[in-house]
């Protein structure tokens, strides 16, 4: 609801009536939005608004009128955003530590009931020794392993032979006896998995590891 007051005055003679009533208004609202920049916004707005014309009785006569009401409003807005302040700088995140290296171990494989040193054996070997030379202070284990075929007894006897020979071939290339734990496991802890009595070349073996 909107109050109108209408009038009429006549100059010389005066104020004729002034009348007032509450009428129905309405309105229109439409805008626009244009962003310039990141910080800047232009808005442009329209307004309309009107009431319902009424009838009024100009007095101490017979005359009647129609009045009405409305306004057009246009408004343009410059609309400025302050720069949120910076993000916090990341967490700074750890690096996780590197995983220490893999153990290094060499493979001397050997000929089926057989302790001595293959030509093939000693070129591992000889990685080894130098492996042991620039690897400063270490020690070394020389575990001499067979196959499943023969007893275990007999086994035994022959993994611990296949060890020594291995020690031996590396003290002659510079490492020190001393240095290194010379033990046989016969046919424990077999490379690959059979059953007794097979001849598996990968369990005829003489591992050397560092510690």
């Amino acid at each position: 609801m909107e109050s109108v007051a209408n009038g009429l005055k006549i100059p010389g003679i005066g104020q004729l009536f002034n009348n007032s009533s509450w009428q129905f208004g309405y309105q229109g609202i439409a805008g626009i939005r244009y962003n310039l920049s990141p910080t800047f916004t232009l808005d442009l707005d329209y307004r309309y608004f009107a009431t319902i014309a009424p009838t009024y009785n100009i007095p101490r006569t017979n005359l009647r009128y129609r009045t009405g009401y409305y306004t057009n409003n246009f408004v343009a807005s410059l609309i400025y955003r302050f720069a949120p302040p910076p993000p916090p700088p990341p967490v700074p995140v750890e690096a996780p530590a590197p995983l220490p290296p893999a153990p290094q171990v060499f493979l001397v494989f050997f000929d089926w009931d057989r302790a001595d040193v293959t030509a093939a054996g000693m070129e591992v070997v000889r990685l080894a020794a130098n492996a042991y030379k620039a690897g400063g202070s270490v020690r070394l284990q020389v575990t001499g392993y067979t196959d499943l075929s023969g007893s275990a007894g007999y086994n035994q006897r022959l993994s611990e032979r296949r060890a020594n020979n291995v020690a031996n071939a590396m003290a002659n290339l510079g490492v020190m006896r001393s240095d290194m734990a010379v033990t046989g496991r016969g046919e424990n802890d077999p490379r690959v998995p059979t059953p007794k009595g097979v001849r598996e070349p990968q369990n005829r073996r003489v591992e050397i590891g560092f510690s």
